[in-house]
């Protein structure tokens, strides 16, 4: 997968496999050119459409120009799948909280390329995931998604996990901060001072 200038986003033309340094997959100056030369043909409303949900799982692409829809898949712990109930096939690898006690960031990058190469393997472009909330409360039923209530070792579990699915596929980081209930989860407003957002 080709990611713009090396920031996460969709490639335009082609599945490459070329990595710079950081484990990012990146393009090559002839490839951003093409990709420049595509933008131009685009319309604004095309433009748009490639940065529009076309459905849960997939935003739009610009099918006069041969660019394929973008494919996302739920997953911090396996890819679900293009479908709310998931596939039937998934890898599923220990979650996040798992992968953290092992204080071992090593593993946690292979993890992720595991999870990163099946869900390029199954025809996704990104994996949503991680999850990098804290965990501040025993209460909250989706916690085993985070990788811990220490934000040092969430960051550095949460950069060896991106940097792994990045060798395959684009990683999107989710659930940042306060996300620490499911009752009415869709339309809660966590207001909170700073003092207790940094306890």
């Amino acid at each position: 997968m080709h990611l713009l200038a090396g920031d996460v986003g969709q490639n335009l033309l082609s599945q490459s496999e070329d990595m710079n340094n950081s484990g990012v997959v990146c393009g090559n100056a002839a490839e951003d050119e093409q990709i420049e030369i595509l933008l131009r043909k685009m319309t604004l409303a095309e433009k748009v459409q490639v940065l529009t949900g076309r459905s849960m799982w997939s935003a739009g692409g610009v099918p006069r120009l041969g660019v394929d829809e973008l494919r996302v898949s739920d997953g911090p712990h396996g890819m679900r799948g293009f479908g709310l109930h998931g596939d039937y096939g998934a890898l599923l690898a220990p979650c996040e909280t798992a992968l953290a006690s092992s204080y071992d960031e090593a593993l946690i990058e292979e993890v992720g390329a595991l999870l990163g190469e099946d869900c390029a393997r199954r025809g996704g472009h990104v994996l949503l995931g991680p999850c990098i909330n804290m965990q501040r409360s025993p209460l909250y039923g989706r916690h085993f998604e985070c990788f811990s209530e220490d934000p040092y070792l969430s960051a550095r579990c949460a950069v060896a996990y991106i940097r792994g699915v990045q060798h395959h596929v684009a990683a999107c980081a989710k659930h940042f901060v306060c996300n620490d209930q499911e009752d009415y989860r869709h339309t809660l407003n966590a207001v909170i001072d700073e003092r207790t957002l940094r306890e």
